[in-house]
């Protein structure tokens, strides 16, 4: 995803994990099996949004099945041509038309399926219209979507984080529970006024 005039445009990414940590140590930090399962369910349309090489979204292609949809999104072209071509081995070809690589670059999340299930993990302090990306967010779901946001504790402080939420809530979300991850700020979102189809303790 290419998100012109909300990324910072430095062309880094100084809070994502990727290309940080061997990504065998990073499955141990964060398993995407643990992380997003209570959330996914088959023939769900989903978005993995920062996706970098991809961890979360192939788990999530195989989470919803054939007749689901993951789309793979990240700023980096080379990243998407990673996960495009990763694609093309035989043992990943029952995901194919499941999981969609996709490089936005007019500064818009446009989708051609509204979303059951939404991940920004470790990527919203990078955008520099944290407003204008949740609303986006927000209007890419599906009335009983849920978007699970998680931030860095070491990147991100607690006011920044305390301040995307509100400003999230202010775009209509409602806060269903605040999940506990490895050294992460997280919470479950829905959009205000409508009954999620799961119900969480």
């Amino acid at each position: 995803m290419e998100f012109h005039g909300l990324l910072n445009g430095t062309g880094s990414v100084p809070g994502r994990v990727s290309g940080i940590l061997d990504k065998r140590v990073r499955k141990r930090l964060h398993n995407p099996v643990q992380i997003v399962r209570p959330y996914i369910r088959e023939g769900m349309v989903t978005a993995d949004i920062g996706c970098g090489l991809g961890m979360f979204s192939f788990t999530m292609a195989r989470m919803v099945g054939p007749e689901g949809k993951v789309y793979a999104v990240d700023i980096h072209e080379k990243l998407i041509l990673s996960i495009w071509n990763r694609l093309q081995y035989k043992k990943h070809a029952a995901i194919r038309k499941t999981l969609i690589p996709y490089v936005s670059r007019d500064g818009a999340l446009s989708f051609s399926h509204q979303l059951d299930f939404a991940l920004a993990f470790w990527m919203l302090h990078e955008t520099v219209d944290r407003n204008d990306f949740l609303g986006q967010i927000y209007r890419s779901l599906k009335d009983d979507g849920m978007f699970l946001l998680s931030e860095p504790k070491i990147h991100v402080s607690a006011r920044e984080w305390n301040n995307s939420v509100d400003i999230a809530l202010a775009n209509g979300f409602t806060i269903l529970k605040r999940p506990r991850i490895f050294f992460s700020q997280s919470v479950l979102l829905a959009k205000s006024g409508t009954k999620n189809r799961f119900i969480y303790s």
